[in-house]
């Protein structure tokens, strides 16, 4: 009898042995996973899980002028030598400073998934237009997925490899300007001394533009409309005056900037004064 229980002890032992085994191996792995999940889950640290956090990352790294950093915010292939990589940077710059425009960065979706609304495959996210001898070019950017399984937005090489191509060479976009060595065309911020007063001496312009176009609309209603002082519509239309002046300050800023090649980071920068106007 006793070596019977003996027995049967021994093959609990060894049976429970391997349930344990089991068990440990169980939690590592539910461990491993969390661990997994969490990794997915880390935002990137240079903000490029959404399309707004990449087109802001984008151009800070133009304003600081690293054109290293701006690089990571580009969907380059590996044919794309590491030499080629600043050329292309400031080939993109060059291009949107010219002939380019982009959306105000308050009008970017901020959601991972990019904004689904658009006419777009899912993956893809509109930023602006560059134009290219007379072709217009969509500024794409692209919802990627690395080989550590983290998503990214990163500026579409469907839009880069435009700049590349040979029958896009001689565009005058791309024709060397002779560099100027004045204290004007030293840089802050990114963009040139002369591009920052420029853009604020337009912006100046553009509102006493627009307030005396208000002002002689204004003008022209009461002589068209007799006794207008005195109708309950007056305070209606100089109630509108003031967000139409802006509006028409705004749309002429933006209009006489692009014309006059102000540099795309100081635009950029000024895009945040013209959302704050309209709203």
């Amino acid at each position: 009898m006793r070596r019977l229980i003996v027995l049967l002890m021994l093959c609990g032992g060894i049976i429970s042995i391997p349930t344990v085994r089991a068990n440990q191996l169980l939690k590592t792995s539910k461990i491993d996973t969390t661990e997994v999940n969490e990794a997915k889950e880390k935002p990137d640290p240079l903000g490029r899980s959404t399309p707004k956090g990449t087109f802001k990352g984008f151009f800070k790294a133009l304003g600081n002028e690293n054109q290293s950093q701006a690089a990571k915010y580009m969907d380059l292939p590996d044919t794309v030598l590491q030499n080629q990589v600043k050329s292309l940077v400031r080939k993109l710059e060059i291009t949107l400073d010219r002939s380019g425009q982009v959306l105000p960065v308050n009008l970017i979706s901020g959601n991972p998934e990019g904004d689904l609304k658009e006419d777009l495959d899912p993956t893809l996210e509109k930023v602006g237009t560059i134009i290219l001898q007379g072709n217009e070019i969509p500024l794409l950017l692209e919802r990627i997925t690395t080989e550590d399984n983290q998503k990214l937005w990163l500026f579409s090489w469907k839009t880069l490899e435009v700049l590349t191509k040979e029958e896009y060479a001689d565009d005058e976009v791309f024709s060397d300007q002779a560099a100027s060595d004045s204290m004007l065309s030293s840089r802050f911020q990114g963009g040139p001394i002369k591009d920052w007063i420029g853009i604020i001496l337009l912006a100046i312009g553009a509102y006493f533009v627009a307030w005396v176009f208000t002002l002689i609309l204004g003008r022209l209603v009461r002589l068209w409309w007799k006794n207008f002082t005195k109708s309950k519509h007056h305070g209606v239309l100089k109630t509108l005056l003031i967000p139409l002046r802006l509006v028409l300050a705004v749309a002429i800023l933006l209009y006489l900037s692009r014309t006059l090649v102000i540099s795309i980071v100081v635009r950029h920068a000024f895009a945040v004064v013209n959302i704050i106007a309209l709203w």
